[in-house]
């Protein structure tokens, strides 16, 4: 019976060393850099072109009150409980069916 060699490890392509010591070049290059000076004035604020005339919301008229919003609201959400079947979102009127 004749024993078999083992086979040698392959050789890496790059030493582990070669990699320490390229990735530590590589870190204290960060710390050579200059940082970038401030701009010495400040940057021009943006200035805003007006809205086309098609674009503004014409003026309430002057029947609407500052309740008109708040009424239209109540009476939306009255009109989706009456089309959903929901309960209002008030106290229920029916009596509690639990025993206590």
């Amino acid at each position: 019976m004749q024993l078999r060699k083992p086979k040698p490890k392959p050789t890496p392509f790059v030493s582990s060393s070669t990699v320490i010591a390229l990735l530590l070049v590589w870190l204290l290059s960060g710390c050579v850099t200059q940082p970038k000076q401030p701009p010495s004035m400040p940057p021009e604020p943006v200035r805003l072109q007006p809205l086309p005339q098609s674009a503004i919301q014409p003026q309430l008229p002057p029947e609407c009150s500052p309740t008109c919003l708040q009424n239209l609201t109540t009476e939306r959400e009255r009109w989706q409980t009456l089309l959903t079947g929901a309960e209002p979102q008030g106290s229920s009127a029916k009596p509690s069916t639990t025993q206590r």
